[in-house]
């Protein structure tokens, strides 16, 4: 199988084992902002910056709930900077905005009912490693084992740090050891404070640039680990009617190529600022580095953070049901007879089983129990933020001496907001169809589900057109996977069940785990553990909000897989690091 990391799997692992260990005393508090991070990703990017689509409601939840820590130089100073001037523009109707006076204001403090923001908590910047995590634990304290909070700054709820110009000299390698990991490791001692992830400015290198990969780096590393990113970078590439530069080598400044010769000759900031009327589509404010435009974003985009953090869930469109069975682009199949947009969140309800007949984008999907969605081979579903599927999904798509991969929904940016199946066959498969139905208390995948193994919460049902062997990866969220120590792919033979161990393998990824196995034809499967009875605790588990006794079954997981990791990794070396 391709596209896993078994350096990354290895290290996250290893972070994990420590971690579990240092805060097996401590569990996240109730009032702790962003209690269900740990469920999907916030990515705060260029499309975070319409500061009129922000609720009032959560803006003063904001105000009223976070205490922030912010440690930067002088890049970083561009969100704090454009704050400040947000504050007047914004009174004087600024956006066509019509909001209480001083809404946007900010201080160290949150006086006079201000957000609490310090700015300069800490000193430096994530560039410089260790000392932004030393830095990190001497603002915060030691861990309070009650809050999860750090005892000398007990109400700092939110720590956000911004990169100068260093992640441009980064590697993969040292990106992770010097900031993805260190951040993780510092969530793990602090579970009651929500640690924001940022990517670092632009520099004129282009889509061909080492920046351009850690930053992207950055982001999956978010998308697939559930974590909060502020993408500062993604929002330096595109202007506020969404033109894009990002293939420009554009730079800091929002210099940019634009003919293509090499040399930066235009600026899209200045370019929008001079059609656009001052005071009133943006505001003059000092802006290290840049344009004031550029800091007008990502001041927007720091609010939409904030009301994110408080626990706005960030959909800007409608809430659009389906009510009967039928086509994506039928406007009978939903309520209201509207068929839904771009922008809004999409829930397929129990009982009726939508198709998606063109390729299409929500910002959100939800499958409920009792519900299906299809997509039929040649089309694409784009999700922007988050899948959740309590029901059943089923694709159908054509495998033939190839590697495929089943009901993987990617975001705009090409990063997977969901995994079902993966087959990769030398043979000809012809069309086949993959279903992936979440099991529910009590439920079984087959009807004779009570002699199946221990299994995690996906039953998987593959169709083919024509029979021969292939290798097929199963994919569950952790908190699917029901405590299973060692997973394994098993395929209902009738009567029964039976465990597929040639070239078995295990791994994860983010926030999701795999079993892969050869298989000689197809049916139903199940991610199982022969090693427990069949009876399992439907409950899963996280990394946040962890109680004392899944702590510790949380270790022995990992302590497993800690194993299983360098078995693959061993083996994904010898391979020669196919990816």
């Amino acid at each position: 199988m391709k596209n896993i990391r078994m350096g990354t799997v290895f290290f996250v692992t290893m972070l994990l084992v420590a971690g579990a260990m240092t805060t097996a005393a401590s569990g996240a508090p109730d009032s702790a902002p962003l209690d269900a991070a740990a469920e999907s990703a916030i990515i705060i990017d260029h499309t975070s910056t319409d500061i009129t689509a922000i609720p009032q409601a959560w803006i003063e939840a904001a105000k009223s709930t976070l205490h922030i820590g912010y440690g930067h130089t002088s890049h970083g100073s561009q969100l704090t900077d454009g704050m400040s001037g947000l504050v007047g523009f914004a009174n004087g109707g600024g956006k066509g905005l019509a909001l209480p006076a001083d809404i946007f204001a900010w201080n160290n403090g949150g006086t006079g009912g201000a957000l609490d923001l310090h700015d300069g908590a800490m000193g430096g910047d994530v560039g410089y490693y260790p000392d932004w995590v030393n830095n990190t634990r001497s603002y915060l304290g030691a861990p309070d084992p009650v809050t999860g909070r750090g005892a000398s700054q007990p109400d700092v709820n939110v720590i956000i740090w911004s990169w100068c110009g260093q992640a441009s000299g980064r590697t993969e390698e040292t990106m992770l050891s010097t900031y993805l990991l260190p951040m993780t490791q510092l969530e793990l001692e602090y579970p009651g404070v929500t640690f924001v992830y940022m990517t670092g400015h632009s520099d004129g290198t282009g889509e061909s640039g080492n920046l351009h990969l850690r930053n992207q780096q950055i982001r999956e590393y978010a998308i697939q680990n559930n974590k909060v990113l502020y993408d500062f970078y993604n929002i330096e590439l595109y202007d506020p009617d969404g033109n894009y530069y990002g293939d420009k080598v554009v730079n800091d400044n929002c210099d940019y190529d634009s003919d293509g010769n090499g040399s930066r000759d235009r600026n899209w900031a200045t370019e929008w600022q001079s059609t656009h009327t001052e005071g009133v589509d943006w505001y003059s404010c000092s802006c290290a580095h840049s344009q004031s435009l550029n800091c007008n974003q990502k001041a927007y985009a720091a609010w939409w953070l904030w009301a994110r953090i408080a626990g706005w869930d960030g959909v800007t469109g409608g809430r659009p049901e389906s009510d009967q069975t039928g086509n994506w682009t039928t406007p009978e199949t939903w309520v209201g007879d509207v068929v839904p947009s771009v922008s809004d969140a999409v829930t397929i309800t129990a009982g009726t089983a939508v198709t998606v007949d063109v390729d299409v984008q929500c910002q959100r999907l939800a499958i409920e129990h009792g519900a299906t969605l299809i997509i039929p081979s040649g089309v694409t579903l784009t999700v922007a933020d988050s899948v959740d599927n309590q029901g059943t999904m089923q694709q159908t798509r054509t495998v033939d001496n190839d590697a495929v991969a089943f009901l993987q929904i990617d975001g705009p940016d090409g990063f997977a907001r969901y995994r079902g199946v993966e087959i990769d066959t030398p043979n000809d498969l012809g069309a086949v169809t993959v279903s992936v139905r979440a099991l529910g208390a009590g439920e079984y995948c087959t009807s004779t589900g009570a002699g199946s193994p221990a299994y995690a919460r996906r039953c998987f049902e593959i169709e083919a057109t024509n029979t021969a062997a292939a290798t097929v990866r199963l994919w569950a969220l952790a908190d699917e996977m029901n405590g299973i120590a060692d997973p394994r792919v098993f395929r209902y033979v009738a009567p029964g069940w039976v465990v597929l161990s040639t070239n078995a393998a295990t791994g994860t990824l983010g926030a999701y785990a795999y079993a892969e196995a050869d298989t000689p034809g197809f049916s139903h499967f199940l991610i199982g553990w022969s090693g427990a009875p069949t009876a399992v605790d439907q409950r899963g588990f996280g990394v946040r909000a962890i109680g004392h006794e899944r702590w510790l079954l949380l270790l022995a997981v990992v302590v497993a897989l800690v194993g299983v990791a360098v078995g693959v990794r061993k083996l994904w070396r010898r391979l020669g690091g196919i990816e």
